[in-house]
């Protein structure tokens, strides 16, 4: 027992680096984008790329849904030492992922007007800042479903050292292009997203290595793109990995509306600042739940419910300590961290300081909620996952709509970040209390 227990953890803490480069690329690419535009050409522009933040959702609910479903599957029938389905598996994520992405990116450009005039919420005086960082933006979909989605195979497979690096060249080069385009040339805002998706095209020429590896265990098979059963058993299996990031999606969009529509330019600028600490959070609880899904997988697979029991509580126990000291840290120095960017924050103040510790208040409960959602997820409570993600979308909308009405009468953000922490807590309550207390207590009586 306890040389397995010895195992699963060091397999865990394995998966967990190259996870934690993965699910961090996106994150620390939108930081040090806002980092450096702050610093380099005003707190207008950084605000513009935390406005933009629902087209990054869009593609991490196509990702969540193809890639994070199609790896948790492939993994799973791996386990069942099903080959056959864990390559059709592969072959639908990556390549069906890719090109639903392309077909969004088109979609977006054809509206790119409109699309723009929406996620600045109708202020002139977003617009084309907002409207300059989006373009090249609608072009990164694609290349993250080929980049990163392979980084995630290549991890399953046991190439732990290619699947950090891919993450890690793909931010080098970024940086990089970052600072020769606002620094040495002198470009705008959009230069920022054409520097990323350069670092993604730059980090393509790695995928190549496991191609060819003998490692590798999972192949092409086109058969798979025609396989609907399959496919659809991939969607319930992302589902609640995409309805997450639909949530955020729908959180970012309703956000934006309200803090452009009552505060303006500062409340934007608030607003990213904000973003930006819950994606420092974000790189680590995304890397410690997304670690789980794999591993919990094939442990599923093999039904080793001890296994599971003794991953969910080594998961567990690292996000809540990471996301508590990050929020702790955050609250108590809310000053510094808005001067990384570049920010006056005598001139937002009012709105600042109580919203932003609000907002970090809510790290350890998103932090729980992905390693709920991660367990369900893996061991085969699609339904109980999908609910967590409905139920926290739904708590939030309706409290969204009290809060509207509060800001408009206290001339503050507490309220509406506020909704956020109740929206956390109903789903998980009522999702993992509720629904599915009696099938929890099983699973834990069987581990035993």
């Amino acid at each position: 027992m306890e040389r397995k227990e010895t195992l699963i953890k060091k397999k865990y803490i394995e998966y967990f680096i190259s996870t934690l480069a993965m699910s961090g690329s996106t994150a620390i690419t939108s930081i040090v984008d806002m980092i450096m535009v702050g610093n380099i050409i005003g707190s207008n522009a950084m605000a513009a790329i935390g406005l933009t933040a629902p087209i990054i959702f869009i593609i991490n609910v196509i990702f969540g849904l193809y890639i994070y479903g199609g790896n948790t599957l492939s993994v799973t029938y791996k386990g069942c030492r099903d080959s056959e389905s864990a390559d059709k598996c592969f072959t639908i994520a990556i390549l069906g992922g890719i090109l639903v992405c392309v077909l969004v990116s088109l979609s977006e450009l054809i509206l790119f007007g409109s699309v723009a005039k929406v996620l600045c919420a109708g202020n002139e005086e977003l617009y084309d800042p907002v409207s300059e960082y989006l373009f090249p933006l609608l072009f990164m979909g694609p290349l993250v479903i080929l980049v990163n989605g392979m980084a995630v195979f290549v991890r399953s497979d046991g190439l732990g050292r290619l699947s950090l690096a891919i993450p890690i060249v793909s931010n080098a080069i970024n940086l990089i292009m970052d600072y020769v385009f606002m620094v040495l040339f002198g470009f705008g805002i959009g230069s920022a997203a054409w520097a990323t998706n350069i670092g993604f095209i730059s980090a393509i020429i790695l995928v190549f290595p496991y191609l060819r590896s003998e490692k590798r265990t999972v192949f092409f098979n086109m058969r798979g793109l025609l396989d609907i059963k399959l496919t659809l058993d991939i969607f319930k299996t992302g589902l609640a990995t995409a309805l997450l990031n639909a949530s955020l999606l729908f959180k970012s969009y309703i956000t934006n509306i309200i803090v452009v529509s009552l505060f303006g330019a500062s409340g934007a600028v608030t607003m990213s600042v904000c973003l930006s600490g819950g994606n420092i959070a974000n790189v680590l609880y995304l890397g410690t739940s997304q670690t789980m899904m794999p591993i919990g997988g094939a442990l599923f697979g093999e039904k080793d419910y001890t296994g599971i029991r003794y991953l969910l509580k080594v998961a567990a126990s690292i996000t809540v300590t990471i996301c508590t000291v990050i929020a702790a840290l955050l609250c108590i120095f809310p000053y510094r961290f808005a001067q990384i960017f570049n920010v006056d924050v005598e001139s937002i103040k009012n709105l600042y300081y109580s919203a932003f510790r609000i907002y970090c208040f809510s790290l350890p409960f998103v932090g729980i909620q992905n390693i709920v959602r991660s367990y369900l997820q893996a061991c085969g409570h699609k339904n109980a996952a999908t609910v967590m993600m409905i139920l926290d979308g739904t708590a939030f909308f309706y409290t969204d709509n009290i809060c509207f009405i509060g800001c408009r009468s206290l001339n503050d953000m507490d309220h509406l970040y506020s909704c956020s922490d109740f929206g956390y807590g109903c789903s998980l309550y009522l999702s993992v209390y509720k629904f599915e207390k009696r099938r929890y207590e099983r699973f834990i009586s069987a581990s035993r």
